[in-house]
């Protein structure tokens, strides 16, 4: 593909790819707003699960936020129920964040919500072209990590 059809494509991208994520994100922000979860907790909720837990930096990474933000957060969280602080056995200077029940619920809930968005959003397309979006979506995955790992 020339420059002028590279250029072409990346408008039609930009132009099409915010839509249909306002759609996806259309329904997961009305499960989050009947769970009331934000989405900063949402993430801080699949970091822990990715991991089994995190400190605090680590936290404050993921969102790309300060620790005061990430700990005003996390406060919440407790509050809520979804998370709770655990020192480290290792070195008590370390506070490691830890999911609860109710945070797992709340992860399955949102999991489900974005399985089934994903899937209304796709039936529209045959089992072939699903395979090749997946692959496309896998390749352009693994080019961006590859470019982050440089």
């Amino acid at each position: 593909m020339n420059s002028e059809g590279s250029l072409s494509f990346a408008k039609e991208v930009t132009t099409l790819m915010p839509l249909i994520l306002r759609r996806a994100f259309k329904t997961q922000i009305h499960a989050l707003s009947k769970l009331n979860i934000t989405l900063p907790q949402v993430i801080i909720l699949e970091a822990i699960a990715e991991k089994g837990s995190c400190n605090m930096g680590e936290l404050a990474t993921v969102l790309e936020l300060s620790m005061g933000s990430v700990t005003g957060i996390v406060d919440k969280m407790i509050e809520q129920g979804f998370v709770k602080r655990e020192r480290s056995v290792e070195d008590r200077r370390i506070v490691h964040v830890v999911c609860l029940e109710k945070g797992r619920k709340a992860l399955d809930v949102i999991g489900n919500t974005r399985v089934n968005a994903v899937s209304g959003m796709f039936e529209i397309l045959d089992n072939a072209e699903k395979k090749e979006y997946l692959r496309i979506l896998k390749k352009i995955y693994e080019g961006i990590r590859i470019k982050n790992e440089l």
